[in-house]
């Protein structure tokens, strides 16, 4: 793993110059592609990740290189290491406690919160999802203690309302066996 993780996205309307620019950013510099793919609606994301110079290197010559195909872009010196796993799906054998469910009308924004909300709350970050089939939001689902879900869950508000990328937030304290098996578990296979 990375000593001091960065993460940065860049989000394009275009798939094909999406393709070229991630191929750009990695021969720029020592990164690891995290997510290459096309995204709803009709758009493309790159996700890199790595040691915090060579990432801000890398995604410096995306943006170049989309020009004026650049939806968004995010960058994320030192992010917290719960949101590499949640997004790749590498977390297991929770101990649930309370739920949270953050939605974003954006995935940089989603990212953000996300990462503000781990750094300032004992939370666990259990699951994101980016644009794909979600109309282009995002969200993520966090799990902790009640008190700590509270407080992850008002940061996130906080930051999302201010952003204007706020869809909702809800909380689920004590989530019934059949709904974690069901409800999030089951979108988690998929």
């Amino acid at each position: 793993m990375f000593q001091n993780p960065a993460v940065a996205v860049l989000e394009l309307k275009s798939i094909a110059r999406g393709f070229r620019v991630a191929d750009t950013m990695v021969k720029k510099a020592h990164v690891e592609l995290v997510k290459v793919h096309p995204i709803c609606p009709g758009k493309f994301i790159i996700m890199i990740m790595g040691e915090v110079d060579p990432v801000d290197e890398a995604m410096h010559a995306g943006i170049v290189d989309a020009g004026d195909l650049l939806v968004a872009e995010m960058f994320l010196p030192y992010a917290h290491r719960g949101i590499i796993p949640a997004l790749t799906g590498s977390v297991f054998n929770v101990e649930w406690q309370s739920v949270a469910i953050v939605e974003s009308f954006s995935v940089a924004c989603a990212f953000k919160a996300l990462d503000i909300s781990l750094k300032r709350s004992a939370v666990q970050a259990i699951d994101m999802r980016l644009a794909n089939g979600l109309g282009g939001k995002a969200y993520y689902i966090l799990n902790g203690s009640l008190d700590q879900i509270q407080s992850a869950t008002e940061i996130a508000t906080t930051f999302l309302q201010e952003e204007g990328a706020l869809v909702i937030t809800e909380i689920i304290a004590a989530p019934h066996a059949e709904f974690l098996l069901k409800g999030i578990n089951g979108p988690l296979s998929y």
